[in-house]
């Protein structure tokens, strides 16, 4: 399979300077932020998104998602940071059995793309995990990527994490643009106690910390891990996903069965802040979580449509719209129940994926990638016919390259063949061998097929591979190659 790296190093070009930079009133222009071109950072809502930095206007920009009031951050997606070049940042979504991350992810399940941003476009985080204690006792500590914003006090930040609110000053080396990758700090304890409306919380000799009270008191994503009383002091410890408080509360929180707040309750033994991220267990995606609205379903078939759905195998580059070379590649096979259009010679879907920008952005694949799944390929329904290569080899006179992306074409050719023997019982993996004879023009005009174990009619691929046309050879005289390819059956994904 095509390695991403190996299919876009020569996408990372210089920009020459129109992905855009913010300039104050005196026309000045601020350092771009420095990141680590690792791990991972936040983008926030219509943030321009270039798959060639070259160009002067964005291919799309990330949708619009659930904003915040004043002062307080707004969510965003989390993504890969995956290189940085002449002043952009490469950046790509985050894979499946992707890590926890304080914000909901930019999913792209079996899609793995490759787009440019400014610096300037990434959300400030918290670029490691961070604890706390105050002279007074309390404590709060945070997670990694955590989102913040820069309030107006210098050094002082405003948090929010799912339904905590508040304000603190940060050193700045634990303020950044990227982070490594976190797990949640809530843990699977839940103690009964709730919060109160009239519950007023403070932390370090004073400084309040909200959390906002959900209309029924027994749901929250806020848990209470415990709470006690000393001469009259209250002292109340809760987590959310990313954020761990122990404050100082002005009356005790309420048992999930006495909403009143009168009652005294306790939950269990206190411990530091820093072990929960050690347990924790959930990973909650969705507006619950976030504050974020996820990107809307895509619309189901009418009934009664027969499930001929087209199918790609893993390695099929991915194009889009506009863009002349690959931006990612597909890791997995997967078939396309969404609906498509044809744009030359390129056949486009909208998938999930494409639904986190706005305009919603297609993914493109080369038509001769495309095959369709029938009831007819029923004995081998269950996953995809993969055809994947395992060498080639080309003379000089044959640009390597270019016989590879010709062959790509044509594999819905052997996939065929391969198919009609599935059907007709022989279920076996092979490695299929072609030496293959073109002339001056590139039409092949000699086959010898191999296959090994010998369970497979080779008939059917000598046929196929007779009306092939590769490149021609660059000094006009024939020439010879020979390809290998592995046969298997792959489980659909994504």
């Amino acid at each position: 399979m095509v390695g991403l790296a190996a299919l876009l190093g020569g996408c990372i070009k210089a920009a020459p300077g129109p992905i855009p930079e913010p300039g104050g009133d005196r026309g000045e222009s601020p350092a771009p932020p420095l990141i680590v071109p690792r791990g991972y950072a936040v983008l926030g809502s219509g943030t321009p998104i270039f798959f060639d930095p070259r160009l002067g206007q964005p291919t799309a920009r990330i949708r619009q998602l659930d904003a915040r009031p004043d002062p307080w951050p707004s969510p965003g997606l989390a993504v890969r940071v995956v290189g940085e070049q002449d002043g952009t940042i490469a950046v790509s979504p985050i894979l499946r059995d992707h890590d926890r991350h304080c914000e909901s992810v930019l999913d792209g399940g079996v899609f793995d793309l490759v787009w440019f941003i400014s610096p300037w476009s990434l959300v400030p985080v918290l670029n490691r995990n961070y604890e706390r204690e105050f002279d007074d006792g309390t404590t709060i500590s945070m997670l990694a990527g955590l989102p913040l914003r820069a309030a107006d006090v210098p050094g002082r930040y405003a948090v929010a994490n799912e339904d905590i609110r508040f304000e603190m000053e940060l050193p700045e080396h634990v303020v950044g643009h990227n982070y490594e990758s976190v797990v949640s700090m809530r843990g699977t304890v839940d103690s009964g106690l709730r919060f109160t409306p009239d519950m007023q919380m403070t932390f370090n000799g004073g400084t309040p910390i909200q959390v906002l009270a959900a209309p029924n008191l027994e749901r929250g994503d806020v848990k209470i891990g415990w709470s006690s009383e000393d001469e009259g002091r209250h002292t109340v410890e809760f987590w959310s996903k990313c954020v761990g408080a122990r404050v100082s509360s002005d009356r005790p929180p309420a048992h999930s069965r006495d909403t009143t707040g009168d009652a005294t309750t306790g939950g269990d033994a206190p411990r530091r802040l820093s072990e929960l991220a050690s347990i924790g267990t959930r990973t909650e995606r969705g507006s619950g979580a976030f504050g974020l609205s996820e990107p809307p379903e895509p619309p189901k078939p009418p009934r009664g449509r027969p499930p001929f759905h087209p199918v790609l195998e893993a390695g099929a580059p991915i194009y889009v719209p506009g863009i002349a070379e690959a931006v990612g590649v597909l890791r997995d096979a997967r078939q396309f129940p969404e609906s498509s259009f044809v744009s030359g010679e390129r056949q486009c879907f909208t998938a999930e994926l494409s639904r986190h920008f706005e305009p919603p952005l297609p993914l493109c694949f080369d038509v001769g990638e495309v095959y369709i799944s029938t009831p007819e390929s029923k004995p081998f329904d269950g996953g995809a016919v993969r055809v994947a290569p395992r060498s080639l080899e080309v003379p000089a006179s044959l640009g390597e390259p270019e016989v590879a992306a010709s062959l790509r074409r044509v594999r819905n050719e052997i996939r065929t063949c391969y198919g009609q023997a599935l059907a007709a019982g022989v279920w076996s993996t092979a490695e299929l061998t072609l030496e293959l004879t073109v002339d001056g023009r590139g039409t092949v005009t000699a086959v010898e097929a191999a296959v090994d174990p010998r369970r497979l009619a080779l008939e059917c691929f000598e046929d196929a591979a007779r009306g092939w046309t590769l490149p021609a050879p660059t000094d006009g005289r024939p020439a010879a190659l020979t390809m290998k390819v592995e046969l298997t059956i792959e489980p659909f994904r994504g």
